[in-house]
């Protein structure tokens, strides 16, 4: 009879035990899958309030909207302190919710502050968010961009920190520091011909607490003509195995391969 019961009890802590590290490895496969997923999401988003914040603030052109090229949706306020004296505030309001370009809902308020016109070496460029939210998405936190001197080949060239959270579901957090080079479009009043070259890293916050490196390992070339990124690789070392996210030779399209142990797969960057 003590050796049944001892036996039971056994057979219970195994079953406990197997439960959890089963438990564990189901969370940490799900934190892996998302890797790819999260980091899409918060591109597309990016790419959606950086386009705004571009075209509003263009060096050079900055009371022009980029030569009247409306790319701002209509349902977006902007109430601008004055373009003649720095620190200038810019307040973007898309309200309740404004529909603009691609079909992408956004609400809330972004605050830029400038301490002069981007073309002019050691200017800077704030931006926090209030309540915003992209397709139902909260981001918060700041990006902090900042004028350096051009490169070699005479290309303005800008440093950039992000400290930003995306909550969905859960909140992620991400912490990067990147060099941004504008390799096409810098000297002319138009933007849809804007072609940015970006490298850096940082590390990502999941919702487990895990820590995980984010290396952009071949340069990220953003053109505006196209609207996606068209190429460039973002390497993600998670617990379970290192990604990597390739999106091209330059070709515009809407795709990118996600390469994890020896298989890839095709996502699309909407």
């Amino acid at each position: 009879m003590i050796r049944m019961k001892n036996l039971n009890k056994t057979i219970h802590i195994a079953i406990i035990s197997s439960a959890l590290i089963l438990g564990c490895k189901k969370d940490q496969n799900t934190d892996d899958a998302s890797a790819a997923s999260n980091e899409v999401t918060f591109m597309v988003a990016e790419k959606s309030f950086s386009d705004d914040i571009e075209h509003i603030t263009k060096s050079g052109f900055i009371d022009t909207n980029c030569a009247g090229e409306g790319f701002l949706a209509s349902c977006v306020t902007v109430t601008d302190s004055g373009e003649d004296e720095y620190p200038r505030t810019i307040i973007l309001d898309y309200g309740d919710g404004c529909v603009g370009p691609g079909g992408n809902m956004r609400s809330g308020t972004i605050h830029i502050t400038l301490t002069n016109d981007m073309s002019e070496i050691g200017a800077t460029r704030t931006v926090t968010f209030q309540d915003f939210a992209f397709n139902s998405k909260q981001l918060s936190g700041n990006r902090i961009t900042t004028r350096v001197a051009n490169t070699t080949d005479g290309e303005p060239q800008f440093t950039r920190s992000v400290d930003m959270t995306i909550t969905h579901i859960n909140t992620i957090e991400r912490h990067f520091t990147e060099n941004i080079v504008w390799t096409s479009g810098y000297d002319t009043e138009a933007c849809g011909d804007n072609v940015f070259t970006i490298t850096g890293s940082g590390y990502i916050v999941r919702p487990s607490g895990a820590v995980v490196n984010r290396t952009i390992s071949i340069p990220l070339v953003r053109d505006f003509i196209c609207g996606y990124t068209v190429s460039g690789v973002v390497t993600i070392d998670a617990p379970n195995g290192v990604r990597i996210i390739d999106f091209g030779n330059g070709t515009c399209d809407d795709e990118a391969t996600v390469i994890f142990n020896g298989t890839s797969t095709t996502i699309t960057l909407h």
